[in-house]
């Protein structure tokens, strides 16, 4: 591939194979091009995450223009192996990693049944003695870990040998990246109640009292950057406090070469301040909560205590997920803290983010800088300045499965609720002043640091999402609807027009 007369490398995983990708979750958690710093962290982190996704020769995961995306046909070709129907895979996983239409096809990968199965069995056991290991860091290592992290990245400043900075990544800094990996697999075991009892529920008393009754409150650490800049404008806590809680959470968590909001504290609050205090729509939320746990009382006595044990089961696994999720990111913000003293020490200043993590090793311990640095910040540049891909990809980027003509908006109701506005189309969240109360913010995905804009907003409407989309669980926190993994909304709306959000039914309707 060229660009002029460059050169450039090929950071797309799609290109020569017929597979089917989606960026459902994915796509929230690492929203842009990713460095080959970023991607050779993500790729471990993965490892262990997902532990079926990095089976040898059958990896669940690549790039596709240097963003993230998730391989479906590998993954249900994998369960194919055990006669799993594809459609029963998809419908497991459409929770977190958003809905494939029915009419898109999804083609298998043909893989030797023996070999794949004993690989399977072999991951499947590792998988099973890591999470073992990792429920038990859960009540030991998990509360310590904030200050581990803060300690780790005071040392990793303060080192000035190279060698000595390589040997605190394989010591310190690599088990830690291995331990919240495996802690966010045991998440993925144990996390079953995140969907089970809301369908439970939704039977039992339909959907809008189901999705009421499953919420946490600000005790989410999803909710922690939202709640937390509201004390901080209320004057109840104060700088020092908000960064250590919150400052390692923002928009591009995950990406290793973006400062974290504790970094750019002034620059992170001018974009989010100003919006309406979280607190009535906490209580309005509250509120319903608890009109509907009393209507389930009344009209439903006996079932009574299932429910409230289902809930408890929720709550834990919701919560579980959110402070897991929070604490891989204050590993990520280690990471960053290590790329960057390897670019003062070896001299790579920035461009050490061009490197991949074993290349950075190496250099560290001596070795040559092998990769052309100018190559690797053409091909960055030229990604970023291409078009963020489709939600779904299947083979060419030519045409995107599940297209639909202009003016039909169609999604997944992430949050209940029906809202008349004016349309907000923010590209990122550094445009986050420009969102007027009352508006619906319509962008291609949002996360953990879009969520202080939320209040501001009547209705939220991305490209990218699913129920378990960390932002869609925050909108129903504050029972603003919203319709998410629509795959052109940002193509389809444009600021101005006035459209009618349908939060069930995961419509948006553009008005005359």
């Amino acid at each position: 591939m060229t660009s002029g007369t460059t050169a450039l490398e090929v950071w797309d995983d799609s290109v020569g194979v017929d597979h089917l990708w989606t960026n459902g979750n994915l796509g929230e958690a690492v929203p842009g091009v990713m460095t080959p710093a970023t991607w050779s962290t993500v790729s471990l982190f993965m490892s262990r995450a997902m532990t079926t996704s990095a089976v040898p020769g059958a990896r669940a995961f690549g790039r596709i223009r240097g963003r993230f995306y998730l391989d479906l046909s590998v993954i249900v070709s994998l369960a194919a192996t055990f006669g799993v129907p594809p459609r029963r895979v998809l419908a497991a996983m459409e929770p977190v990693f958003g809905t494939v239409p029915p009419d898109v096809e999804i083609p298998l990968v043909a893989m030797p049944r023996a070999r794949t199965a004993l690989a399977l069995l072999r991951s499947s056991v590792t998988g099973v003695r890591r999470a073992r290991a990792a429920r038990r860091a859960l009540a030991t290592e998990l509360p310590a870990l904030p200050q581990r992290c803060t300690d780790l990245r005071t040392a990793i400043a303060a080192t000035a040998d190279p060698r000595r900075l390589a040997t605190i990544w394989t010591a310190e800094v690599d088990p830690l990246l291995a331990l919240v990996g495996d802690l966010m697999d045991v998440v993925r075991r144990d996390g079953k109640a995140l969907v089970t009892v809301p369908a439970r529920l939704t039977r039992l008393v339909g959907a809008a009292d189901a999705e009421a009754l499953t919420s946490a409150g600000e005790h989410l650490a999803s909710m922690g950057p939202l709640i937390g800049l509201a004390r901080l404008e209320r004057g109840e806590i104060d700088r020092d406090t908000y960064v250590r809680e919150h400052g390692h959470r923002g928009p591009h968590e995950f990406e290793l070469s973006v400062p974290r909001p504790a970094e750019d504290l002034d620059r992170h609050l001018a974009q989010l301040r100003g919006g309406p205090d979280p607190r009535p729509l906490l209580a309005r939320r509250e509120a319903a909560r608890e009109e509907a746990w009393q209507r389930l009382v009344r009209n439903r006595p006996r079932r009574v205590e299932g429910a409230r044990r289902g809930l408890h089961a929720w709550a834990d696994a919701a919560r579980q997920r959110e402070r897991i999720r929070s604490a891989s990111m204050r590993v990520f913000w280690v990471a960053r803290a290590f790329f960057l003293r390897a670019g003062v020490l070896t001299g790579l200043g920035e461009d050490v983010f061009l490197l991949s993590l074993e290349e950075v090793l190496g250099v560290l311990s001596g070795a040559p800088v092998t990769a052309d640095v100018a190559v690797r910040r053409a091909t960055y540049a030229h990604y970023r300045a291409l078009p963020a891909p489709p939600p779904l990809v299947r083979g060419t980027l030519a045409a995107a499965p599940g297209t639909r003509a202009a003016g039909t908006v169609r999604g997944t109701g992430a949050s209940a609720g029906i809202v008349t506005g004016r349309v907000r189309v923010l590209p990122d969240v550094a445009g986050g002043d420009a969102l007027r109360p009352g508006e619906v913010l319509v962008t291609t995905v949002t996360n953990v640091g879009w969520t202080p804009l939320f209040p501001r907003a009547a209705a939220i409407v991305t490209d990218v999402g699913a129920r378990l989309s960390h932002a869609a669980v925050v909108a129903r926190e504050l029972g603003i609807p919203a319709v998410v993994g629509c795959g052109d909304a940002t193509a389809v709306l444009r600021t101005g027009d006035q459209v009618r959000v349908d939060g069930t039914l995961g419509t948006v309707q553009r008005l005359p």
